[in-house]
Formats: structure tokens, C-alpha cells, sequence
């Protein structure tokens, strides 16, 4: 197998190799970084969508379905975190996995709010593309796995249920 070739069994499974394109959504508001993610995904072989806003991130959500959304932290107007707790409000949209890419330093906080709003993970810009493409297939694998099983799986954990399950753990946006 060549190298930047997934090289786990399941990863080129038949089933997964579907003739359908999958959506994936790539939201930054830079058009550069736009750009590098379609370069980094292109091998993938699927339908790349450019959102340049949360807003405009939101309006793709409501006419089209997506495999999974790469979602930029920090941008004017709605930032990442705030675009990801509206997709999760939405009972079609919370199972759709999101990856926040950032070029914000990775603390503990904001990776601590990347994953109470719900996504699945965490990278920081400049990204290594094969670890990109492994990740993004990942989630497609784990959403076949959901939709053709009885098998259930929680990236994130919400807001409510963090006081339950990890008392005296700090809630978003308060210091940890």
C-alpha cells in the first residue's frame, strides 16, 4: 500500500466505498485556508463544500446533508464554538461529526469548549494532511457504523449531562 493510503482493513472496506459522493463541509473564514483543506481533501474523492462564515456554514446545513463538518474556531460574527452549538440544537444535524481546526493555541479550555459544543475533534493549524484525511475518514466510518448497527457512539458530551456524570468538573467558558 502506498504511503497516505489508509491502511486499515475497515478504512477500504466495499461497504464504505460507496459510488455516492459524501458532503463534507469545510467552514473557515479565510479563503486561503479554504483552500489548503481542499487541496488536503481532494484525494479523498468527495463533494468538498466552502462556507467562508458560520452563517454561511448554517445556511448549507439547512438544503444539504453532510458526512461531517471541518469547522474554523475563530471567525467574525459567529465563531466556531457558537456555529457548533446551533448545529447541535438541530435534531437532524447533532449526529453529523465535527472536527475543529484552529490556529488558536490548544489549551485546555478551548479544547474543553471544542468538545462540550460537541466535536468529535480537535487540530491545530497547519494541519498534517494525512493525519486530516485519516481523521475525516474516520468519522465516515464510525457513521456507517451507527447507521447499519445497533451500536451508539458520543464524541461530546453535553453541557447538562457534564455535572452528572463529572461532578465538580468546570463548566464551558468558566477556568478550568
Amino acid at each position: 500500500m502506498a504511503r497516505g493510503e489508509d491502511s486499515h482493513p475497515i478504512a477500504n472496506h466495499e461497504c464504505l466505498m460507496s459510488s455516492t459522493l459524501t458532503n463534507l463541509l469545510l467552514v473557515d473564514d479565510r479563503a486561503a485556508d479554504l483552500t489548503v483543506l481542499e487541496t488536503i481533501l481532494a484525494p479523498l474523492g468527495q463533494n468538498l463544500v466552502l462556507a467562508e462564515s458560520g452563517q454561511d456554514a448554517l445556511r448549507h446545513l439547512l438544503k444539504t446533508e453532510f458526512a461531517a463538518i471541518l469547522l474554523d474556531v475563530q471567525m467574525p460574527q459567529m465563531d466556531g464554538f457558537e456555529t457548533a452549538g446551533m448545529i447541535r440544537r438541530s435534531e437532524r444535524l447533532r449526529q453529523v461529526p465535527i472536527i475543529f481546526i484552529t490556529g488558536v493555541a490548544l489549551t485546555d479550555e478551548n479544547r474543553f469548549n471544542g468538545h462540550a459544543a460537541g466535536a468529535v475533534d480537535y487540530m491545530l493549524k497547519p494541519v498534517n494532511p494525512e493525519i486530516l484525511r485519516w481523521k475525516v475518514r474516520w468519522t465516515q466510518i464510525d457513521s456507517y457504523i451507527q447507521r447499519h448497527s445497533a451500536a451508539k457512539f458520543s464524541h461530546g458530551l453535553c453541557p447538562e449531562c457534564i455535572p452528572k456524570y463529572y461532578p465538580g468538573f468546570p463548566m464551558p467558558g468558566k477556568k478550568l
